[in-house]
C-alpha cells in the first residue's frame, strides 16, 4: 500500500522494491494508447471501473494468481493521485483482499514525488525522492471487523514522513 501523487509513482517503486512488483490499474487506463499496452504487458491487475460482482471476481483470481505467482502488487488505497500533496482518504478495498486473502501488507511512502511533479503541472522539478518501507502487518487471523483500524493504521504509517516533508517546505 502506498501513497498515490503522479504517473510516475510506478516506476519509481519498481526501481526501489528488491522484487517483483506490479500494481492494482483501473481497468479504463489499459485503454490509453501506449500505456494502456504496457500496463498489460507488466502484468498489471485490472480493478474494474464498475463494481459488478462478475468483475470483482475476475479481480480477485487475478490478484490471487499474481501472489500465487511469486508477485507483490502495489496498491493505491486513495484511489487517486493527491492535488495538494496530503493523502486522500483511503478505500477499503485493498484491505478487504489482504484481510479475506490473508496477504501481508507492507506500507510504503514516497516521500518528495509531490515537489517533483503535480498531477495537471507539466513541470517536472529536481527533487530527492525517499521511498521509506515501513514494517510489515500481517492480515493473517484478521476479520472484516478489523479493516477500519487497519486501514487507518496504514495511512497514518504512510502519512508521517510525507507530512514531515510537507511540513518542512512550507
Amino acid at each position: 500500500m502506498v501513497n498515490h501523487v503522479n504517473l510516475f509513482d510506478p516506476f519509481f517503486l519498481y526501481c526501489a522494491i528488491p522484487q517483483y512488483v506490479r500494481g492494482w490499474e483501473l481497468e479504463s487506463h489499459f485503454k490509453i494508447p501506449a500505456y494502456g499496452w504496457l500496463m498489460k504487458r507488466f502484468g498489471n491487475v485490472p480493478v474494474p471501473d464498475v463494481r459488478r460482482p462478475s468483475d470483482l471476481k475476475r479481480m480477485w483470481r487475478l490478484t490471487q494468481d499474481a501472489i500465487d505467482g511469486g508477485t507483490s502488487l502495489i496498491i493505491f488505497p486513495e484511489a487517486k493521485r493527491t492535488r495538494d500533496g496530503h493523502l486522500n482518504p483511503f478505500q477499503d478495498g485493498g484491505f478487504r483482499v489482504a484481510q479475506q486473502l490473508g496477504i501481508p501488507i507492507v506500507p510504503i511512502s514516497l516521500v518528495g514525488s509531490f515537489q517533483h511533479h503535480r498531477t495537471g503541472d507539466w513541470m517536472l522539478w529536481p527533487q530527492t525522492i525517499n521511498i521509506v518501507i515501513h514494517e510489515t502487518i500481517e492480515t493473517k487471523g484478521m476479520t472484516k471487523e478489523n479493516i477500519p483500524a487497519l486501514r487507518d493504521r496504514v495511512r497514518a504509517l504512510i502519512a508521517a514522513p510525507i507530512e514531515a516533508r510537507l511540513k518542512e517546505n512550507s
